[in-house]
């Protein structure tokens, strides 16, 4: 799948609650993408119209021999506490933790 610079990806979710509606609405911008070596991608997370967080985020690739090293550097900024930090860090420890189940099949 490709996506293009300056897209927008939209999305709903629960994040680390027990009820069934999503109230949390991201948003993240793709600012730069270098196929193969870096993606630059700024985030916000907005539940019921209130912002809750802004970050930055940079996913760089590197070969190596075992495969590809992933580097991901995230800066928040928490506008309602620092429970929204650890959400952050818990929300892109669990994608990183999918992406690597969806990865090793094919290893």
């Amino acid at each position: 799948m490709s996506v293009p610079q300056g897209s927008i990806s939209m999305t709903r979710s629960r994040i680390r609650t027990t009820t069934s509606d999503p109230k949390y609405h991201g948003e993240a911008r793709y600012l730069q993408i270098r196929p193969d070596a870096q993606f630059v991608y700024s985030e916000t997370i907005d539940a019921d119209g209130v912002r809750l967080s802004a970050s930055s985020v940079t996913v760089e690739f590197k070969s190596g021999n075992c495969g590809t090293e992933v580097k991901t550097t995230v800066q928040v900024t928490a506008f309602g506490g620092r429970d929204m930090i650890e959400d952050t860090k818990f929300g892109h420890n669990a994608a990183m933790t999918n992406l690597a189940k969806y990865l090793l099949p094919i290893v």
